[in-house]
């Protein structure tokens, strides 16, 4: 209700606790019993998700949770579709302007991200888990998401997600930090678009999908951090009056407002001398005719 979700089907959906640090993810093997022959995919989704922490304190949530998500998805006989992210990419010029691609999934180490970056990391790591797992023969794809927002329509999101944060924070340091058209919101795919893509590549023809990776992330035009001023300023208080400081002197302000801050989503800029730019990395790897779209995503979401 909280969410503005239709609930009229949830007297079908039964829920089972289980626990990324835990073997089979502390599935019991009187559950393991009942699911056999019932469960068609294993969508895995948990993760913890810290941008300030180090690999090793993601690393048995993401990677070792993983390695237990494609044993139960193996026991059960059933496919495995791992959503990663698209921070394990690159850094490099963003090109392509379609949602949906096929890549590569033999990331090399030296292409991804290194230890100061550690929830990106551990998805690197996870993803070459389920790589070796397909190789000893279970049934997968990859999908790397880029960031998730609220819902297109309703604007439902988490109250603690990127934007909503970023936004409670410039209104409560009343202050707007100085930036450049390079200076841009993250792109966020919203909410319901990424749940339909999940739900799509779940009931896709498994032939088109299986062993493949695929990239999900927003093409809107980006949106500069001059044009969300001038946008919030047009709602009027208590951003109308909002005063342009420098980047250092506004991370600061940040940092000191303990209650409303937008600290915990920008900590890891402190010491930088502006806003930091977003949207660097390539989406879409470019491909001889370009980006290639998979059908069965645009045909069931």
């Amino acid at each position: 209700h909280k969410l503005g979700l239709e609930t009229s089907s949830f007297s079908e959906v039964q829920c089972l606790l289980g626990d990324l640090n835990q073997k089979m993810l502390g599935v019991t093997d009187q559950d393991l019993e009942m699911l056999r022959g019932r469960v068609g995919t294993v969508i895995h989704l948990a993760a913890k998700v810290d941008l300030t922490a180090s690999y090793a304190a993601h690393r048995t949530a993401n990677v070792f949770g993983t390695r237990e998500a494609c044993r139960l998805a193996g026991s059960l006989g059933a496919r495995l579709l791992h959503v990663s992210t698209t921070d394990v990419m690159p850094r490099a010029v963003r090109v392509g302007r379609e949602e949906v691609e096929v890549f590569d999934l033999n990331l090399t180490e030296e292409e991804a991200p290194d230890a100061a970056h550690g929830y990106a990391r551990s998805k690197w790591a996870a993803e070459r888990v389920v790589v070796s797992a397909r190789d000893r023969g279970l049934r997968c794809s990859i999908l790397r998401l880029g960031m998730v927002a609220g819902h297109s329509t309703r604007g439902v999101c988490m109250a603690r997600d990127w934007v909503p944060r970023l936004l409670v924070g410039i209104a409560h340091c009343q202050a707007f930090p100085c930036t450049e058209n390079r200076h841009t919101l993250p792109h966020s795919l919203p909410v319901d678009v990424a749940a339909a893509t999940i739900v799509a590549l779940a009931r896709a023809d498994a032939a088109l999908v299986e062993g493949q990776g695929i990239s999900v992330a927003s093409c809107a035009e980006l949106m500069t951090m001059g044009e969300l001023r001038r946008t919030l300023s047009a709602f009027g208080e208590p951003y109308l009056t909002l005063q342009e400081v420098p980047f250092a002197e506004w991370i600061q302000r940040v940092k000191s407002d303990a209650t409303l801050s937008a600290w915990p989503i920008l900590r890891w800029t402190e010491g930088l001398s502006e806003f930091p730019v977003f949207n660097l990395r390539p989406l879409f790897a470019p491909a001889p005719g370009g980006p290639r779209v998979l059908a069965a995503v645009a045909s069931n979401a």
